[in-house]
């Protein structure tokens, strides 16, 4: 075609426009898009403009800055906006009609309002680029008084669709109070706007989309359907904008983006979907969000001034995991690296907790993790203070109370605490001592709008991601949250990528927190295993998917870019990349990283052969190597032959392996670094850092080992009962220091061993124990529901020396006894003065734990070591801490001594006195006791009818049914013709079908009077009384509904208990809360729980002896009111005699200690 011109004139009620195109360059589509756009413009009002991107056309206002029209290019589709003339504003929440006055040029209007009233002058513009249409506020000028705090354009509506367009249909979502999704043809009219976190209108040709900068926590957006009949709309804006919360300081000017789209997944079909993947092209980037896609979170516990998990041993644990899953990213959150552990001490962020090693070993664990990829964070609390902090004071604080846990808090005034600069002082202070600090999490926070804003920003500032508690806080800053929201919705269709927020989705999967080191499941987390297969076959897949973008959702599919597929097939959740299976349920084949796909992960949770296809980038391979990943890195397995693009795996069921192309690289590690004990867990199986002796020919009783939880243990045990030593040479002490060594010790078989330390230029110091009989019950700690008992021994380094030799001996015993360590440790401490004393304690230099005194009890802990601070704390006597309890759960032994802490020889005399405050009279006591010897012998046995009208309901409407033998029990029941006895050995075997909760009923008098022993949930096996209940032990064998058959043995003996779990004993001790007096058996199932009991024998003594119960060598009341008590008292016979404090009550009410005494001989 020639050259030929074509004109147009377009002639508006106030202009003339000519244009003119040179057909021979122009194409159909642009003349579509023109004919479009000259349409757009033809329909302006008198007072309209119209701005244009290479994708669309908005029609504005010249009169106030309003969008009245979107209209695509290439089809003509439109969105509305609001095409009633504007004319007010709210400033501060009264309404105000500026003058306005614009000016258009190129792709932007600019307007100025003058608010003459106020003195006020807002500059604002919108702007179009792309598919994005942009108001922003440019400038506010403030010319009188007035000082703008909030700004808002009421009905601005800058998405509306009508009842003439097609299938207009609203997603709304609200962090405050979930989801909805609207059609207008069957909306309600509402009488006034309701606000929303997120909002997408859709018709069927376009969907839209608003994000803006508000500091509104969760009502960002306000929509409102209005009309009538057959005329209604949908219409969304923006809500208001809080721009100064204070009168010397403003936040970012206003902004909003609206964002226009056609379909964004190619299925040629437009809905909400396709809104939320264009929202993504417009929303505010959460800081460090890059960071969940690549790496598991867990969390590391210090609680209670336990020091259960020292930073150095942390890091041992961060290298140990990093070797099951092959370097990839970790984020450990560190609960309680201040004060005195976790929910003590806030909100001192920089006090960092000296009992797990202090801010120099916290510091050396934030920087050496990074070279294992795992990020460190802290958890912090800005909701609750606690009036030991040094930062309490009556004007951080509210009258409100908060948490009360170890200590009473109270609540924090968010605002006074920002506005006084003492928080961001506080968090400089953190930033300053631990530079390295990769991350912070918020505990339990619940600010909003400002306050959030000022917290999210200053950490963001300070080079921190957020996580925080609850997913719908601090939301436009979190990354990540402790509790989950809805599996999926359009918060997580967003933000599937760059949250880990949401609960577990059968396509999308879901991440998983589960740790090793003492935080969830009540506080006992420690199978680094549980960790690995969920990592596996949980989180590996979850982490994949989240490297993609989301663009497709249905009940049974998620479809991502870059060819990945997720999908329920059956029972099975299937993933494919390219068409390649890589994950389905139990069975893995991952590449990683997504892009380099430098190796492969995979298990097989049934074991044996599994074909695969290999990704495209390792085509033209002939082989590649197969390593097994252990704890202590890769283990070459095989060369594996490609065949036509696929290899086969033999794999070990529940095993990690990774594929590489070629051989790995060589993995080193140095066990223990920053410390002066090495390979201080013995994580590295082997003795390069230690030393093995002994008398025997060889060493071959002297082992490393880990025990189902994955923990590793330096073992001695056979060759005849051999002695054994197993010593290190340490270096880097300071001389003129005084310092403890110790190591956490189990003994069987009547072993004597324990820890001596030498050669640092004073005499040897050592400690023995031959009996571990009560368990540890410390919270938290990897050794609770175990035998292990700290030992420890202070010694005394002159000046001029630097090193000593730490020695773990076991002495000969019996071929089956026994000798187990871990955990050794030395720590600088201050020296008490013991002025004489046989012993003394004032809890001034406590390197870990309570002194001499250890948890009487197996459950959630309310004692600690409380702190001064003057004039707010009244829980201390003496000096900077005393020993604190308060609000305990249980009745009986609260705090007790061991051999192990304070040895009583026996047939002694001895006096012991302190200081102690008690809020309430005859609520605690001091005791000294010894420990019971099971010395009963039952001669009579009864095997009860398992035949349902022989057993009883135990409550209204209870019973049970007989089945092959078998006695189904869904309730409470007990047996009519048991003899009723006082102590004695209840055998059973047990198959639980649902839920897991189930056990026995022993001593059952009446429903009012009885003993349940049994399991809950979680491995968790329990005892209860009707008023009372608690646990034995988080660590005992799992029965969770698992439809098998377990033995259980229950020996009772007045207050003495002891169980077995299929041949395993899993707790033995004294129950102080139970009743002691005759009765019958029974069993009980409860919260829809189904057992079935066989096998049921009941051995006891005919002739009703008196109970045998440990010896009460004395005792006395402790009164309330603050004083000193003084006790003597001669032992018995018993070498393992020990002194306790006791709780009588359930009343709330503490009890504090102070100068603990013991001297020898009668006053």
């Amino acid at each position: 075609m020639g050259a030929k011109w074509l004109s147009i004139l377009v002639m508006p009620t106030k202009f003339l426009l000519i244009m003119e195109y040179e057909m021979t360059v122009i194409s159909l589509k642009k003349c579509i898009s023109m004919f479009f756009l000259l349409t757009a413009i033809c329909q302006v009002s008198a007072s309209g403009a119209v701005i244009r991107s290479k994708d669309m056309a908005v029609t504005v206002s010249d009169n106030f800055p309003q969008v009245v029209k979107y209209q695509w290019l290439d089809n003509g589709a439109a969105i509305n906006g609001q095409d009633e003339d504007l004319a007010k504003v709210l400033i501060n929440g009264s309404g105000y009609q500026p003058a306005v006055q614009s000016s258009a040029k190129g792709d932007t209007v600019h307007y100025t309002m003058d608010i003459e009233p106020i003195s006020v002058k807002i500059l604002a513009e919108l702007s179009v680029e792309g598919p994005v249409l942009k108001f922003e506020v440019t400038d506010i000028q403030e010319n009188g008084d007035t000082l703008v705090k909030t700004f808002e354009i009421p009905d601005h509506n800058l998405i509306t669709g009508r009842s003439s367009q097609k299938n207009v249909k609203l997603a709304v979502n609200n962090l405050a109070g979930g989801e909805s999704f609207l059609e207008l043809s069957s909306a309600q009219i509402a009488a006034k706007p309701s606000t929303a976190t997120y909002a997408i209108l859709t018709t069927d040709d376009l969907a839209a989309s608003i994000e803006n900068n508000t500091i509104v926590t969760w009502h960002r957006y306000k929509y409102q359907t209005t009309g009538s009949g057959n005329d209604k709309q949908f219409a969304i804006w923006n809500n208001k904008w809080i721009w100064r919360e204070i009168d010397t300081e403003t936040v970012e000017l206003p902004w909003c983006k609206v964002i226009i789209t056609r379909d964004r997944n190619g299925d040629d079909l437009i809905g909400w979907q396709d809104g939320a993947i264009a929202y993504r092209d417009i929303q505010q980037d959460r800081f460090g969000a890059e960071t969940i896609q690549s790496s598991i979170s867990h969390v590391a516990m210090n609680f209670a001034s336990v020091g259960q998990n020292p930073f150095l041993r942390i890091l041992d644990n961060v290298k140990k995991l990093s070797h099951y899953i092959d370097g990839f990213g970790q984020t450990v959150l560190l609960k309680g690296y201040a004060s005195e552990g976790h929910d003590s001490g806030h909100p001192d962020y920089g006090n960092i907790n000296e009992k797990a090693g202090g801010a120099e070993d916290m510091q050396f664990l934030c920087e050496k993790a990074k070279e294992y990829n795992a990020m460190i964070g802290v958890h912090i609390n800005h909701t609750e203070a606690y009036p030991e902090a040094r930062a309490f004071s009556e004007e951080l604080v509210t009258d409100q109370p908060g948490w009360r846990w170890l200590d009473q808090s109270w609540k924090i005034d968010r605002k006074a605490d920002t506005l006084s600069g003492n928080l961001y002082d506080r968090l400089v202070e953190l930033k300053g001592k631990i530079p390295d600090l990769s991350y912070v999490y918020v505990d339990v926070y619940f600010g909003i709008d400002w306050v959030a804003h000022k917290l999210g920003s200053k950490l963001n500032e300070l080079g921190w991601p957020i996580w925080t508690e609850y997913p719908n806080y601090l939301g436009t800053y979190s990354i990540w949250s402790h509790h989950k929201t809805s599996p999926r919705s359009i918060y997580r269709f967003i933000h599937n990528s760059d949250k880990d927020v949401f609960g577990y989705d059968p396509v999308l999967m879901g991440y998983d927190h589960t740790g090793f080191m003492g935080w969830d499941s009540g506080g006992y987390e420690k199978n680094i295993h549980e960790v690995v297969e969920l990592f596996y076959t949980k989180n590996l897949p979850t982490k994949y998917m989240q490297n993609f973008e989301l663009l497709k959702l249905s009940d049974t599919e998620a479809v991502f870019s870059g060819g990945l597929i997720s999908k329920r097939e059956g029972q099975s959740t299937n993933i494919y990349k390219d068409g390649r299976l890589i994950f389905s349920n139990d069975r893995v084949f991952i590449p990683w990283d997504p892009v380099g796909e430098s190796k492969i992960y995979h298990w097989n949770g049934s074991g044996g052969a599994s074909s695969w296809i290999l990704p495209a980038s390792w085509s033209g391979l002939k082989n590649v190597k197969l390593y097994k990943l252990t704890d202590l890195g890769r283990v070459f397995v095989d060369e594996i032959a490609v065949d036509d693009g696929s290899i086969v795996i033999n794999a070990k069921a529940e095993t990690p392996y990774v594929v590489y192309k070629k051989s790995a690289p060589a993995q080193k590690v140095e066990w223990s670094e920053g410390s002066v004990v090495k390979d201080m867990g013995f994580d590295s199986h082997g003795f390069d850092y230690w030393n093995v002796s002994s008398p025997a020919a060889d060493n071959d009783h002297v082992t490393i080992s880990n025990d189902e939880n994955g923990q590793t243990y330096l073992h001695i045990e056979g060759n005849t009962g051999a002695a054994a030593k197993v010593r290190q040479k340490i270096v880097g002490l300071e001389g003129g220091k005084t310092y403890t060594a110790s190591v956490w010790t189990q003994v069987t078989g009547g072993r004597t061993a324990g820890i001596r330390v030498s050669d640092f230029g004073g005499s040897v110091v050592e400690k023995v124990i031959d009996r571990t009989e009560f368990p540890c019950n410390f919270p938290n700690a990897s050794k609770n529901g175990t035998n292990f008992q700290r030992l420890k021994v202070l010694f005394d380094v002159p000046k001029g020396n630097d090193g000593a030799v730490i020695s773990l001996i076991a002495e000969a015993g019996e071929q089956s006894s026994a000798a187990m360590f871990d955990d050794v440790r030395v720590v600088q401490i201050e020296k008490a003065d013991q002025n004489g004393h046989y012993f003394f304690e004032d809890f001034e230099n406590v390197d870990e734990g309570w002194g001499p005194f250890v948890y009487g009890y197996n459950r959630p802990c309310n004692t600690h070591l409380s702190e001064t601070h003057e004039p707010y704390t009244d829980d201390t006597i003496d000096g900077r801490f005393s020993l604190k309890t308060m609000d305990e759960r249980h009745v009986g032994y609260v705090v007790r001594t061991l051999p192990s802490t304070l040895k009583l020889e026996p047939q002694s005399w001895y006096t012991v006195s302190f200081d102690y405050i008690a809020d309430n009279a005859d609520q605690y006591k001091f005791v000294v006791d010894e420990p019971y010897v099971d010395d009963a012998e039952f001669d009579a046995t009864y095997e009860p009818k398992l035949a349902a009208e022989n057993w009883a309901g135990a409550e209204e409407g209870a019973g049970a049914e007989a089945d092959n033998g078998r006695l189904v029990v869904k309730s409470s029941v007990f047996d009519l013709e048991t003899p009723e006895v006082v102590d004695g050995e209840l055998t059973f075997k047990v198959e639980s079908q649902r839920n897991g909760r189930c056990g026995a009923f022993v001593r059952y008098k009446n429903a009012d009077s009885w003993v349940f022993i049994g399991y809950d949930t979680g491995s968790k096996w329990v005892w209860a009384t009707p008023n009372t209940y608690g646990t034995l032990t988080n660590a005992g064998p799992s029965i969770d509904g698992d439809g098998k058959e377990h033995e259980v043995r229950i020996r009772y003996v007045g207050q003495y208990f002891k169980l077995w779990v299929d041949g395993e004993a899993v707790f033995e001790g004294e129950l102080k809360a139970v009743p002691v007096q005759a009765g019958k058996i029974g069993f009980r199932s409860w919260f829809n729980s189904v057992a079935r009991y066989s096998d049921v024998n009941l051995k006891y003594s005919q002739e009703a002896a008196e109970s045998q119960v440990g010896a009460r060598i004395a005792e006395r009341m402790i009164p309330s009111g603050e004083g000193k008590m003084q006790i003597s008292f001669k032992t018995d016979e018993s070498e393992y005699s020990f002194i306790a404090f006791e709780k009588l009550n359930n009343s709330r009410g503490k009890l504090v200690i102070d100068n603990f005494t013991v001297d020898q001989g009668r006053k």
